[in-house]
């Protein structure tokens, strides 16, 4: 009798694994199909990221909502350089905004941990730029960010902040002077550097001459609460350092 019964609890037993393995597979299964691209999502995805880079003005040829059904499928996964693009994409077409904009905020954070004998796979220097097309979307709270990013950064990192600061102090000279006096003036004093040097291969001259004569303007106003990041920055442009660059 006990030998039926422990016969028959084995066979419940082997039973209910299987069941649970078969389970288990179709899971799998299941969430790997969900991961698998179509046919159409893959052209989606080569129409809006050419070469490896994130091509926004092909977004309005399809419709909003399958674009964003292929960008988070093509998230899933993703690391570095593509993980930018996805959540860049994402973010432009405001969708989760808030939580892609933090991947790239992190990802720009993890260049900036970066040790030649410990490289982190998840940095992309180009997530910085991404940042600054978001700031010239609209999201100006981003300059503040795109500031303290420079702390601690080095080569193509310091390189793609400098060139986003060009263009900022550029098109929002005011802005760009607001939240610089936010900062400590050694700080000031390397973000200015950064923004005259841009890639790394200008001088002052590079800045367009209306943004320096309006920066020198507002330095001369001793009333205005921007006077002293501005006559800071006058006195970086006059830096004699810059002479030997230019030659």
């Amino acid at each position: 009798m006990r030998l039926r019964l422990r016969f028959f609890l084995a066979i419940i037993c082997n039973g209910m694994v299987s069941i649970m393995l078969t389970i288990f597979c179709l899971a799998q299964i299941k969430n790997h199909n969900q991961s698998v691209l179509t046919a159409r999502q893959q052209k989606i995805i080569q129409m809006i990221v050419t070469d490896t880079i994130p091509n926004e003005s092909n977004l309005a040829k399809f419709k909003r909502g399958e674009v964003i059904t292929a960008l988070r499928l093509a998230q899933r996964d993703s690391r570095g350089h593509e993980a930018a693009i996805y959540a860049f994409l994402l973010a432009y077409l405001n969708d989760n905004y808030r939580t892609n904009k933090t991947r790239l905020l992190t990802i720009v954070q993890s260049c900036r941990k970066y040790k030649p004998t410990d490289w982190d796979y998840e940095c992309d220097e180009d997530a910085a730029w991404f940042l600054h097309k978001l700031y010239l979307k609209g999201d100006k709270s981003l300059i503040r960010q795109l500031f303290a990013s420079s702390k601690g950064s080095d080569g193509a990192l310091s390189e793609t902040l400098g060139s986003a600061y060009a263009e900022i102090v550029e098109k929002d000279t005011f802005l760009f002077l607001q939240s610089l006096a936010k900062f400590p003036s050694l700080e000031q004093k390397h973000l200015i550097d950064l923004t005259i040097m841009q890639d790394g291969s200008c001088t002052p001259s590079c800045l367009p001459l209306k943004t320096r004569i309006l920066i020198q303007q507002i330095a001369k106003s001793h009333r205005n609460h921007l006077q002293k990041a501005s006559s800071l920055f006058v006195q970086e442009m006059s830096n004699p350092v810059w002479n030997s660059r230019a030659k």
